[in-house]
């Protein structure tokens, strides 16, 4: 009995992430992409993370 009471007790709501809210806000305007133009995005953004992660903005956004 107290097994099948801790399988149906609602799970605590996970507190808000200002970064996956901000990521989830991006997913209509991605799904609407063509795969080619989807996955051309996916590897900019990673490529733009990088860039902060490694510090190397300024090769990047060169003019």
């Amino acid at each position: 009995m107290e097994l099948l009471e801790k399988t149906q007790a609602p799970k605590d709501p996970e507190p808000i992430n200002d970064d996956i809210s901000f990521f989830n806000s991006l997913l209509p305007f991605v799904r609407s992409l063509l795969w080619p133009n989807k996955l051309l995005c996916r590897m900019q953004i990673q490529e733009l993370v990088y860039s902060f992660v490694t510090n190397t903005r300024d090769q990047i956004f060169a003019p």
